[in-house]
């Protein structure tokens, strides 16, 4: 079997066309094809093209282009002679060669749908055909049977083996029926031939059990005959059934006359073994195309892009942007985020910016207060002393009704009656304990809450005596306040300098192409270059000083960069000297004192305005809940008239 090549081009012209373009390849490496390449699956003549833009596609295509030229080879030889057998089994088994080559590689780059499954099976079959040629080789040299057998049983688990991949492969279903047919019709010329073996050394049972193994596997190859086969294979298939046929005959009448021994079992039969001849033969094209172009070129016939790339700079390149990548992200940027951590953290820790915030203002009270108002005048203290008052008295009757069950209790006393009492009123003793609290907490609050009730001119005239403080403060330190910001600023400013400085690196690396410079270096220091004796390869590391040489221009933003870190780290520890002399004036720093008390009994005065409303709530239903619990007790215990 022979898979179909485009077009008929020899194999030495389509290997030139694979080696060269593996020169181009490594040239355009890090760009992109821009180009479709057409191909059809070879398996038809009339099959549909599919492009595939990839350099990668075309290198895969062209190796299964000449595989198939060397099936085609080994295909269209007669094999009828010795010669033309030795000519048939190399064809095959370079053509299983290059396939498999080009499944060696399918782990870094796999090929294009379906050649990544179509290989590996077409890679056997290869083999398998190349076996039967070595086989067929041994018949007509009429070597031993055990050796004929063996061959032809390497040859039948070739084909089984192939007949594994043939599902995940999609090959026509008559290249299926035609390895299949294949697969048995030389599991049985094995049988058959150690048959032969078994009967020239008196193993008679083992001769018998052979000749039936062979009779059924035959007829196994008979069931996946086609119309689409050669002609020679069916006829040999016929030949030898016909000889199984007439043998086993002759075998089973001996044994019924003479031997009277029964049959071996076919899992019973020793194993024939195997012979296996056929290997991989993959063309130096293939292996080490560039060895190859470098060992062809002379000066009639230069290598395609030869003084242009080579896979020395095309590394030299891999690695100069490798160093910008690692430079980028391990060091420059890296460093800019430490920097910012750690001023953000001294910041932090100085507490400037609420500093600022309290001294740049300090006519203004925080605009919070404003939304408190509101929110106190939807229920002003004396309705918080009404809502108190009605749960008082829901608490006055429940004590009432409690004192009447008292009173029963006395009159008809009882152990039951005495321990839910002494809970009950345990359970009093603790709301009114609340209450007093909620009272008390009311009464601490109360002033602070009507001036906030007055409306929002009130609780500022309120604040005016702090707010005075901090304007009288303000004025009396206004350079050393004006001061603090500036430096707060220049360091903010700074952090903005070192994202631009990372912006600007980054938009350097993307337009800093090394490539042409590498080139221009190689073809001046005559790095690479080839001639009909001698061929020789760049190593990266000649044109190291090179590559050290261009990346001076990314020292200058690790300068920068230290400087920008030196002259944070000096700002940083002025300004927590400006800072704490600052606060160490006794002015300021009772004036920041009153503003924090005054601030904070604002914020303790609603949110306890919160609490108490939420505390009210609550002490009412838990009244209400707990009238409703004493006044069953009492219906249960007649006391509904009490």
């Amino acid at each position: 079997m022979a898979i179909h090549s485009p077009a008929h081009i020899s194999c030495t012209c389509v290997g030139a066309i694979r080696t060269s373009l593996c020169w181009k390849f490594a040239l355009t490496r890090y760009l992109k094809a821009g180009t479709s390449f057409p191909w059809t699956t070879g398996f038809s003549s009339t099959a549909h093209l599919h492009e595939h833009p990839s350099f990668e596609a075309e290198r895969a295509y062209l190796i299964v282009w000449i595989a198939a030229d060397y099936s085609q080879l080994g295909a269209s030889e007669p094999r009828n002679t010795h010669e033309s057998l030795k000519r048939a089994a190399h064809a095959f088994q370079v053509a299983a060669g290059c396939l498999s080559f080009l499944t060696s590689r399918m782990v870094s780059t796999p090929p294009p749908a379906p050649l990544d499954q179509q290989a590996p099976c077409l890679a056997q079959l290869m083999l398998a055909q190349a076996q039967e040629c070595f086989w067929q080789k041994a018949v007509m040299d009429s070597l031993k049977a055990t050796t004929i057998a063996k061959l032809a049983q390497s040859v039948s688990d070739l084909y089984a083996t192939c007949a594994q991949y043939i599902t995940s492969a999609s090959l026509p279903s008559d290249w299926s029926r035609h390895i299949e047919c294949k697969r048995w019709h030389f599991a049985a010329a094995a049988s058959y031939r150690k048959s032969c073996d078994d009967l020239d050394h008196r193993r008679h049972a083992d001769e018998l059990g052979r000749l039936m193994l062979a009779s059924t596997s035959v007829h196994r190859a008979q069931t996946c005959v086609s119309r689409t086969m050669l002609p020679a294979v069916t006829r040999d298939l016929q030949s030898l059934q016909q000889v199984i046929q007439t043998n086993l005959r002759r075998a089973e009448k001996d044994n019924e006359l003479i031997y009277l021994e029964a049959p071996t079992h076919a899992a019973s039969l020793p194993e024939i073994g195997s012979a296996l001849l056929a290997k991989d033969l993959c063309p130096l094209q293939l292996r080490a195309p560039l060895a190859y172009l470098k060992a062809q070129a002379s000066s009639a016939m230069p290598i395609w892009f030869g003084r242009l790339v080579t896979y020395g700079i095309d590394v030299a390149v891999r690695l100069y942007e490798d160093r910008k990548t690692q430079f980028l992200q391990h060091e420059l940027e890296a460093s800019v985020m430490e920097l910012n951590e750690a001023l953000s953290k001294a910041l932090a820790s100085m507490h400037t910016h609420s500093l600022l915030q309290r001294l740049a203002t300090p006519h203004r009270v925080p605009p919070k207060w404003f939304e408190y108002v509101t929110h106190i005048r939807t229920c002003e203290v004396s309705e918080l002393y009404e809502r108190l008052e009605m749960m008082d008295e829901t608490s006055q009757t429940c004590h009432a009704l409690f004192n009447q069950l008292k009173t029963y209790a006395a009159k008809h006393p009882h152990e039951t009656w005495t321990h839910v009492l002494d809970e009950y009123d345990h359970t009093l003793m603790q709301a009114a304990s609340s209450d007093a609290q909620i009272l008390a907490k009311l009464h601490s609050v109360e002033d602070l809450l009507k001036t906030m009730e007055r409306g929002q001119m009130a609780l500022h005239e309120w604040a005016m005596p702090v707010l005075h403080a901090l304007d009288q403060v303000y004025s009396a330190h206004t350079g050393e306040i004006r001061m603090l910001r500036v430096q707060v600023e220049q360091l903010e400013d700074a952090v903005k300098e070192r994202q631009a400085l990372v912006l600007r690196a980054r938009a350097e690396a993307e337009s800093d192409d090394i490539g042409e410079r590498l080139m221009q270096a190689a073809r001046e220091r005559h790095l690479g270059e080839t001639s009909a004796t001698e061929a020789s390869m760049v190593d990266p590391a000649e044109l190291q000083d090179v590559m050290d040489e261009a990346f001076q221009r990314y020292t200058v933003y690790v300068q920068e960069l230290q400087a920008s870190a030196s002259l944070q780290k000096d700002r940083i520890r002025q300004m927590q000297h400006d800072q704490t002399c600052l606060l160490r004036c006794a002015d300021l720093a009772q004036a920041l004192d009153a503003q924090a008390l005054a601030w904070d009994q604002v914020e303790s005065a609603y949110t306890t305005w919160e609490a108490l409303q939420h505390n009210m709530e609550e002490g009412t239903a838990f009244y209400n809940k707990l009238y409703d619990m004493l006044r069953r007790l009492a219906d249960n215990n007649g006391l509904e008239n009490a």
